[in-house]
């Protein structure tokens, strides 16, 4: 199996770069190889048939639903290079894959063990906003993803008033007016990759949690509550999406608090 697919250009990001998939290899030993994140552009224009015939029935079905043409092709382009990476990950058929949602609606394979790569212990998440998605996938515990399109029309104030932790909030509004809606977007996505990675959504409420809003945090997980200790447990860090565009993924480590 190779990368090809009609329509799309699936990029890997390693060391703050993006660049073509086809340069990458999951089959590599380096540890990159087994904590990987992917861009999918979603750019305009009718997805081609054979990415539409990636797609299960149900999934055809739901494109279908969408009101919007727009919507449509670009849920398509995203499910569709999902398929493709989880596909090369696991030497499958992308069309063979089928996936089950949680209690909290995160995905995760069917019988993975029933392909012919290292479907052991495969973990994936999935986020998309504006032009792109990002799809994280690790073989090293559990992993979330998410990117947000910077809206300018956002009341990151009210939103941070009502969904934020006191210290996040204080953090926040302390800045500059015209550095809140950045670090806004920061302090969001951080939060997001953070509660789906633990796989409860927002079961998980964002104010049990802190995280750093400045840019460039190395580790931007500083407390959890009610277990304190759980902050042991994550890496949590910046994905440079592109112009426009905040993004964050969290990894699961080792008891120890290493990265596995």
């Amino acid at each position: 199996m190779d990368w090809t697919c009609r329509g799309l250009e699936i990029e890997h990001y390693d060391q703050n770069q993006w660049s073509p998939a086809t340069e990458f290899h999951f089959s590599d030993s380096s540890s990159s190889s087994r904590r990987c994140i992917f861009r999918i552009p979603l750019r305009a224009g009718e997805p081609a048939m054979e990415l539409q015939a990636l797609l299960t029935p149900d999934e055809q079905a739901r494109a279908a639903a969408f009101h919007f043409t727009e919507d449509r092709d670009k849920f398509i382009r995203g499910r569709a290079g999902l398929r493709v990476i989880l596909g090369e990950a696991m030497r499958a058929d992308p069309a063979a894959l089928r996936f089950t949602y949680g209690e909290h609606g995160k995905p995760s394979l069917v019988e993975p063990l029933a392909f012919g790569g290292d479907g052991s212990n495969i973990e994936f998440n999935v986020s998309h906003s504006g032009a792109m998605a990002l799809v994280a996938v690790s073989w090293c515990g559990l992993v979330g993803v998410d990117v947000e399109f910077h809206r300018e029309d956002v009341e990151f104030e009210k939103l941070a008033r009502r969904f934020f932790s006191d210290s996040d909030c204080a953090r926040l509004l302390a800045l500059p007016q015209a550095d809140g809606m950045a670090a806004f977007y920061r302090c969001w996505t951080r939060k997001e990759a953070y509660i789906k990675a633990v796989g409860t959504g927002l079961a998980l409420p964002l104010r049990s949690f802190d995280v750093a809003i400045e840019a460039g945090a190395t580790s931007a997980l500083l407390a959890t509550r009610p277990v304190a200790s759980e902050i042991l447990r994550w890496q949590l860090d910046d994905v440079a999406a592109g112009e426009g565009y905040a993004a964050a993924v969290c990894w699961e480590k080792s008891a120890n608090g290493q990265k596995i």
